[in-house]
């Protein structure tokens, strides 16, 4: 190595290149570790799994592959590849993680719910709904009772529960869930944090579904109001749009009519005058009108819909 290293020295003097020695990878496992995660974090995933296979080099030869120490790095490995949407490398290490901490610290500790939550949501992607369901009520049951019930891991693998129960139609189940994990977030983020906004989201339309319509008003303007607060209008389409078709399914047309206008300019802002999702703010807009007897304006805007649709 130090010959190769030498030889370029040599090459680059020739060359006429500014040439220094490459920065040596840190020697500190919780360093490695730490660097690994915060270029994940940044986005810099090649470098950031250069870190982290380094970290489990290092832990191997420090703690042996029986480890706990050893299975984090395992399971930082798994989070890049996750990020990289390379699911062949990633579950394999996190069901090796797994193994590792339940057979350490036994079945029911913390680290074997993380592990499981991330397992529960590769098979919930492959549409093996029954083997994310089982991880999901496992790490539940960890969470709970091993934590103190303000656990914002127990938040998202109650949300990811959620999901999964909301994409089957179980929507009478995922509603509790996606409640269970709102009261959590909000007393760890607290009520008007960003970190809400998805679950807001899901709880506004499930009450919509349910013509719980007094609650979905409200927690889509909290949903809104955190939007507004990013400064990024994609944010405040969809919570506009939700809370035009809450006042439009209670026959409130003339506030309906006003944040559909809000939500019209926000998709074509963001989307462009010809995304499809213009043309259905659109035809719900029309709709509006249609019910308050202004044929005329739910005209225009249904023969603009239809150009956008390529149906005229």
């Amino acid at each position: 190595m130090r010959r190769l290293f030498l030889f370029s020295v040599l090459m680059s003097a020739i060359l006429g290149i500014a040439f220094s020695e490459p920065a040596e990878l840190p020697q500190s496992l919780d360093e490695l570790n730490r660097q690994a995660v915060s270029l994940y974090k940044e986005g810099r995933y090649s470098e950031g799994l250069v870190m982290a296979e380094e970290a489990t080099r290092v832990a191997e030869e420090k703690y042996g592959t029986e480890d706990p120490r050893f299975a984090e790095t395992l399971d930082n490995q798994a989070m890049i590849y996750t990020a990289q949407d390379n699911k062949d490398k990633a579950v394999p290490l996190y069901r090796q993680s797994l193994a590792i901490y339940e057979k350490a610290l036994g079945p029911d500790d913390p680290k074997v719910a993380t592990a499981l939550t991330s397992l529960g949501k590769f098979y919930f992607l492959d549409g093996n709904y029954l083997e994310a369901e089982t991880a999901y009520t496992r790490a539940v049951k960890i969470y709970r009772t091993k934590t103190d019930g303000r656990n914002a891991q127990l938040a998202t693998t109650l949300a990811n529960f959620a999901n999964l129960y909301y994409m089957q139609g179980k929507y009478n189940e995922s509603q509790q869930l996606y409640e269970e994990a709102l009261g959590i977030l909000e007393k760890v983020y607290g009520r008007e944090a960003p970190e809400i906004m998805v679950i807001l989201g899901r709880l506004t339309e499930l009450y919509y579904f349910h013509q719980e319509y007094d609650k979905a008003e409200t927690l889509c303007k909290r949903w809104l109001r955190i939007s507004e607060q990013s400064e990024n209008a994609s944010y405040m389409c969809t919570p506009s749009t939700m809370l035009a078709d809450i006042y439009a399914a209670q026959g409130k047309y003339r506030e309906a009519i006003k944040l559909y206008k809000t939500a019209l300019r926000l998709h074509k802002e963001t989307l462009g005058e010809d995304h499809p999702r213009v043309a259905t703010v659109m035809m719900q807009m029309a709709n509006c009108y249609k019910k308050m007897g202004n044929d005329k304006e739910a005209e225009k805007l249904i023969e603009e819909a239809k150009k956008i649709r390529g149906q005229i």
